[in-house]
């Protein structure tokens, strides 16, 4: 792993190589990618790094993310921000929590305060992953209960950080 202490993506991979002209800015991964920040887990079979942001693009089949052993998230593609510690995944998202799960097109996750946002929920997600903001507002945690416009709440748990 690669890196300039906690607050920033340490990263390895197969291979790794600048190219200003095709990719401005960024070190292309490839091949077994696998970032970390903190008690973040990212896999990927190639990816973008911006080392300079403390940004990466990535793409697999899947990318997964495991967020403290107990969240996993699963997508085709996905961005990381690693100084605002937030991820987007688009395609065919999994969002996972034991025997729970969710499947969306897209799904933002901040990892500030542990709690996701979908668009579309499929219909194919397991019956005990409602939404959080289906139940009565004084049940959602107040961290929470702000979600981007147009998005709707779908996991949250508190953690030490966000209370």
């Amino acid at each position: 792993m690669r890196g300039q202490g906690e607050r920033r993506i340490l990263y390895r991979a197969d291979m790794g190589y600048y190219d200003e002209d095709a990719y401005p800015g960024a070190q292309r991964l490839i091949g077994n990618v696998k970032f970390k920040q903190d008690n973040v887990i990212g896999y990927c079979d190639s990816a973008y790094l911006y080392e300079a942001d403390n940004y990466i693009v990535a793409y697999g089949n899947p990318v997964r993310f495991v967020i403290s052993d107990s969240i996993h998230l699963h997508g085709h593609r996905a961005t990381y921000n690693g100084d605002l510690r937030q991820a987007v995944l688009a395609g065919k998202v999994r969002l996972e929590n034991g025997k729970s799960y969710l499947l969306t097109d897209s799904l933002f996750y901040d990892l500030n305060i542990d709690c996701g946002y979908y668009l579309t929920r499929s219909p194919a997600s397991s019956a005990d992953t409602t939404p959080t903001a289906t139940m009565p507002t004084s049940t959602i945690p107040s961290f929470c209960a702000a979600a981007p416009i147009g998005w709707t709440v779908t996991h949250c748990v508190t953690t030490p950080a966000a209370r």
